[in-house]
């Protein structure tokens, strides 16, 4: 895959860069994003942006491959619109979709791990209408569609922001990638991955370093008390039967980077 620079010189928008320039979505024109996340963002809470480009740079890797995956899926008939009684039906609905108030998110990171999987498949069913519209020359359509996306995009970032904000830049992405990969089960089914796709979408080990970092961070939110957050339920799990992670061994502050566990997330 070739490289995008994701910082370009106007200081533009990540996500609205993306939008224009990344090829592999095979969005015609898609100046209409680009607008709307331009006059939208000063509005929202997505700065200060600096390591938080992580969140759109994922979401720049990720979305072409799940878009590409289900276009494939489609011109194999393989299922790439949801279940039997979960069909992901495109509605006007969709097309109304409104910016995010920060202000009014939770800050708890369980709530906004739930917000965060649901908006993956609303985004889904925008991009490829979008592109069945432009197939069909429906120009003014797609442009609305073309819209919505960029608005759409920017309640993930919103929420991917408000995360970082309660959590960890690392704790935030895993959270993304889970809601992207639950988004692609909403719509192809579970353990129906591609290689390609598994690459970023994945769960991957995490390290007894990062394990500690996530337990500590889930005792001082307060949220072991309940429910784990989604995206960690296994992990947890695997707590309440081996017990939570060792400790380095003495005279070591704390474990190094690339020691494995036995989680993935």
């Amino acid at each position: 895959m070739a490289h995008i620079d994701l910082f370009p010189p106007d200081e533009r928008h990540p996500l609205a860069y993306f939008m224009a320039r990344y090829p592999t979505l095979h969005l015609p024109n898609p100046e209409p994003i680009y607008n709307a996340i331009s006059l939208l963002s000063p509005h929202m809470d997505t700065r200060p942006f600096h390591d938080e480009h992580a969140g759109a740079s994922m979401l720049c890797y990720d979305l072409p491959i799940i878009v590409l995956g289900l276009r494939k899926r489609l011109s194999q008939k393989k299922r790439a619109r949801g279940g039997r009684g979960k069909r992901q039906r495109f509605t006007r609905h969709d097309l109304a979709v409104k910016p995010l108030d920060s202000a009014t998110l939770p800050k708890q990171i369980g709530p906004l791990c739930r917000l965060l999987k649901r908006e993956m498949p609303r985004l889904f069913r925008l991009i490829l209408e979008a592109q069945d519209a432009h197939e069909e020359e429906l120009s003014l359509y797609w442009k609305a569609c073309h819209v919505a996306i960029g608005i759409a995009l920017l309640r993930v970032q919103a929420l991917w922001v408000a995360l970082r904000k309660v959590s960890t830049s690392w704790f935030a992405l895993v959270c993304l990638r889970w809601a992207l990969r639950s988004g692609w089960e909403t719509f192809c089914g579970p353990r129906t991955l591609s290689k390609a796709a598994r690459l970023w979408l994945g769960a991957v080990p995490i390290t007894l370093k990062q394990e500690r970092e996530l337990f500590r961070l889930l005792l001082l939110s307060g949220e072991n008390a309940g429910p784990p957050p989604e995206p960690f339920a296994d992990v947890v799990k695997c707590w309440h039967t081996d017990g939570p992670p060792p400790a380095p061994p003495q005279g070591v502050r704390d474990w190094q980077e690339g020691e494995q566990t036995r989680c993935v997330v």
